[in-house]
């Protein structure tokens, strides 16, 4: 896929807990068809769990049993499926947890972005990175649309080749407000 490796090149993530009205509405404006349609790249093994401590209960596990040549050898993405026009706020969110820790550590350091899908691979997003510990997080990201794009030619990626891990996906929003969208609304840490 045109896009995913220049995963690495920028990356996102502000940490949040979120209001079930918050959740709600980021349900509601998705742009991604599937809340659970995690896509993997590289030497990982993938496997849907079941998890009632999180919401719809059900997860994508994400083995790295070997540490990569590159971090971005091995990552997530999610592909969107509706169009955005310029000036729209977009807002991803995912939950994440580690099922395990890479040795020595207490949390599992990766990065992510939404970019463009084409030849520019422009970021939506300022680039960041979060942190994923043992119990189920939401991880909030906002910025705005530069341009016009079709239908499919954003993506939200993930970069996870940091460590020999296993990382839990849940429910994932990329999620279009509109133009003018106050995202001191969103939740924030």
């Amino acid at each position: 896929m045109i896009g995913i490796r220049r995963v690495a090149l920028c990356m996102w993530v502000l940490l949040a807990a979120a209001p079930a009205q918050a959740g709600d509405e980021l349900m509601q404006k998705a742009i991604n068809a599937d809340s659970g349609a995690w896509g993997v790249w590289g030497k990982a093994g993938v496997a849907a769990i079941k998890d009632p401590a999180l919401p719809g209960g059900t997860a994508s596990r994400v083995t790295i049993s070997s540490l990569p040549e590159k971090p971005w050898d091995i990552g997530a993405y999610v592909k969107t499926d509706k169009p955005v026009k310029k000036g729209d706020v977009i807002v991803l969110s995912l939950w994440a947890r580690a099922e395990k820790l890479p040795a020595g550590n207490d949390f599992i350091e990766i990065s992510g972005r939404v970019y463009d899908n084409g030849p520019a691979g422009t970021s939506l997003v300022p680039e960041s990175q979060f942190l994923i510990g043992r119990a189920w997080k939401r991880f909030v990201v906002s910025g705005t649309a530069d341009k016009d794009y079709a239908p499919g030619t954003l993506g939200c990626g993930l970069i996870l080749g940091t460590g020999e891990q296993t990382i839990d996906f849940g429910p994932v929003y990329v999620s279009d407000f509109g133009p003018g969208y106050d995202t001191s609304k969103l939740p924030h840490e």
